[in-house]
Parts: C-alpha cells; structure tokens; sequence
C-alpha cells in the first residue's frame, strides 16, 4: 500500500511539472522568494544588509551551502556600476530528514533569510532611486525536488 501511495505521489508530482512546462501561465509557488532590505535607503559609500527572503511552503526545504545531497541557492547580481556585492552569510541550517527521519542534508524550511552584503559606490547622488537586481536559483524539495528560480529586484532610495 505504501508504495502505491508514493507511486501516486510522484505522478502527481511529474503531472504538476508538466503543467508548468505546458502551460506558460503556471507558476509552481512551493518557495516564494523576494529582496529585503534591512535599511529604508541606501548611503553612499556605506555598506547596505539586503536578504533573499524565502517563504517554503509546508514540508519543502531548500538547501544551505554544504547541501548534502542537493545543490545551495544561488545568487546572480545584476548591480549598477559601482556596486560591489559580497556572499550569501549563510545562516546557521536546520537538518533536513525525508519522511522516515533520515537525515538528507542541511538547509532551510519555513521563512528564511540569506543575508548578503553589498557596497554602494560613493558617487551616488542623493535624492536619486537605485534598482538592485538578482536572479535567485535554488533547489526545493519534498519528496521530490524541483529546481526554483526568480528575477528579483528592489527599489530604493538614495539619502
């Protein structure tokens, strides 16, 4: 019986898939990702907290940097000239386990956050509005993994 329903599960799965490919429309939303800031502006000069916030839905996960048997998230700045960004400060993961408890790598459930660093150049004029953009990738799972990916981009000022 057990295999029949994980049979059943990967169908599902694999239909799911198919619709996203198929269907252009169709977004797969198992992790919703976005840009944060930590600052309401940015500062010439100075360094600016940005994050990659990562909203899993129930039971998916994505992975931290020593995955284990996935791949880390990724981060592709796309920054204006100037801009100079460091790596992803990886927070401390949670273990992941598969549904019978074994351990199957490290990495992030729930709501995460993957800090990131970047310095602004010192000749940005006040009263100006920057745009940072990146494009994310990741890896999540559930039983079975799909890769994820978003074109991100925050808005702010320059005081």
């Amino acid at each position: 019986m057990r295999l029949h329903v994980d049979a059943l599960r990967r169908v599902a799965m694999s239909t799911l898939l198919l619709l996203a490919v198929l269907l252009p429309g169709t977004v797969l939303a198992q992790v919703q990702a976005e840009l944060v800031a930590a600052q309401r502006s940015v500062q010439p000069g100075q360094p600016l907290q940005l994050a990659l916030r990562m909203q899993h839905d129930p039971h998916w996960h994505s992975f931290w940097k020593n995955a284990g048997t996935g791949l880390p998230t990724k981060l592709m700045w796309e920054l204006p000239p100037g801009w100079t960004a460091e790596a992803i400060q990886w927070p401390t993961p949670i273990l992941v386990r598969d549904r019978e408890g074994n351990i199957t790598g490290h990495g992030y459930e729930g709501l995460s956050y993957l800090p990131v660093r970047l310095i602004a150049p010192a000749d940005l004029p006040a009263g100006s509005v920057v745009e940072l953009k990146a494009q994310a990738r990741w890896l999540m799972c559930e039983t079975v993994c799909i890769p994820g990916k978003a074109a991100l981009s925050l808005r702010m000022p320059v005081s």
